[in-house]
């Protein structure tokens, strides 16, 4: 699980095009690098853009001719409260287009090709911005407002609002914590990646999360406490609940299966903690759930 993060792009993608430098020299290849602004910040998945952006650039070398270029381009563009920036790269020499199934093979990035002027091609890659206050939607708050004519009691309208409260909390945390410390919300991201890994674990503790991230028990506690307002055997079962919260929401999971899902040694122990957290019994729940989708069938 690799969690978004907050990075400047331009030197990452100067130290990428650094690092492909010798691939480049050994095709007799010129290859460079421009950018509209020297710094540029963004949240973005790493685990895609970085070995999608690698593969991309050395293919297109591959097939380059020799003593040509090719230039990675961070063009100008107004990417504020967009959903994704543009990364262009061009070759010169040769068009690629009738290469291209052969260089997008395998490319989870959205690319588009376009064969330009003087015999040479242009690749522009969309790459996916996540934004800071990113939240978690919840379609069934939008249920009585919907095409379906779905029909909730205001008692349903607002025990749903309520629960969407808690189950966007954790984004909550983590952006309130980017505002107050980079340090402390990479942190978090951490510790919410390590709980989610052995979320079905019940075995999971503060101990072996603070192993997990190279602290002892008595430093996890120092690190989490001041930053969350509780204990770290508190949060594991704070975010335990809010994801079961989510299977129960948009999973066909039973009570029982959603307990052991998340970690709890048994049903009846996993419906008096999320009662105490939340208010209301897992059932009640899933039998909202249930109702919605009939309600939709039938319509």
């Amino acid at each position: 699980m690799i969690y978004p993060i907050r990075i400047d792009l331009v030197p990452l993608l100067k130290n990428l095009i650094e690092a492909i430098q010798p691939y480049a020299k050994a095709n007799n290849i010129q290859l460079q690098m421009s950018s509209f602004a020297e710094s540029l910040e963004i949240y973005y998945h790493p685990e895609i853009i970085i070995p999608d952006l690698t593969r991309l650039i050395c293919r297109i070398i591959t097939f380059t001719p020799q003593d040509f270029f090719v230039e990675l381009d961070l063009p100008e563009q107004d990417y504020y409260q967009k959903e994704a920036l543009f990364v262009k790269i061009t070759n010169s020499g040769a068009s690629l287009i009738a290469l291209q199934s052969h260089i997008l093979e395998g490319i989870k990035l959205t690319t588009t090709l376009n064969e330009t002027e003087n015999n040479s091609t242009e690749f522009q890659i969309k790459i996916p911005i996540v934004s800071c206050d990113e939240s978690i939607e919840n379609e069934m708050m939008s249920a009585p407002e919907s095409k379906s004519n779905v029909y909730y009691s205001p008692f349903h309208t607002g025990l749903l609002r309520h629960l969407k409260s808690h189950f966007t909390s954790i984004k909550n945390l983590e952006k309130s914590t980017e505002s107050m410390s980079q340090r402390d919300a990479i942190f978090m991201k951490k510790v919410n990646a390590f709980i989610l890994a052995h979320l079905d674990r019940e075995g999971f503790d503060t101990v072996k999360l603070g192993r997990a991230l190279a602290l002892s028990r008595t430093q996890l506690y120092r690190r989490l406490k001041p930053i969350i307002g509780f204990s770290p055997a508190h949060y594991i079962r704070y975010v335990r609940l809010n994801k079961a919260k989510e299977f129960l929401d948009q999973e066909d999971l039973t009570v029982s299966e959603v307990a052991y899902k998340t970690g709890f040694a048994s049903p009846s122990h996993f419906t008096r903690a999320f009662h105490k957290q939340f208010g209301i019994k897992p059932s009640e729940i899933r039998q909202l759930q249930n109702n919605k989708n009939r309600n939709t069938n039938n319509s």
